[in-house]
């Protein structure tokens, strides 16, 4: 399966696990900036700002993914393993379902706060966004202009 990962090109933390993520299976995964793909997000019912703030995902059907499900999907696409173990097939196990679903949100809409260090240690090199200086990626989807 083939799935195309629209990402926030303005934060941090999203340019770096898009590139992490297309970097595990690159034949298989495409990444493509939220604003590029915006027309076909928006005819799936995507917001600009669901966009820019939840993890999107459009499998080789056409079919959309927002959230936890688009995170479990990249998963197991990328063939993420931690310890062993494949972690698509962890975020489907009970109590970590739930924990992943209510808890993601929150993750997601605070993601610009993650600070650098904590970015390289989930995964390793970060990516350079030069516009990140004059604050754009300390700002909410929301209320950027």
């Amino acid at each position: 399966m083939s799935i195309t990962l629209y990402y926030d090109d303005t934060c941090t933390l999203c340019t770096t696990y898009a590139t992490y993520m297309q970097a595990k299976n690159p034949t298989k995964i495409r990444i493509i900036s939220v604003d590029m793909g915006l027309a076909e997000l928006n005819q799936a019912g995507i917001t600009r700002i669901e966009a820019m703030t939840y993890v999107c995902v459009r499998d080789e059907f056409g079919k959309i993914y927002k959230g936890m499900n688009a995170v479990r999907l990249l998963c197991k696409v990328a063939e993420v393993r931690k310890a062993g173990i494949k972690v698509s097939q962890l975020l489907k196990a009970p109590i970590i379902k739930q924990v992943c679903t209510i808890g993601y949100p929150v993750i997601a809409r605070n993601r610009y706060y993650f600070p650098n260090w904590a970015i390289r240690l989930l995964y390793g090199d970060v990516a350079d966004i030069n516009h990140c200086k004059n604050g754009v990626c300390n700002i909410p989807p929301e209320k950027r202009g």
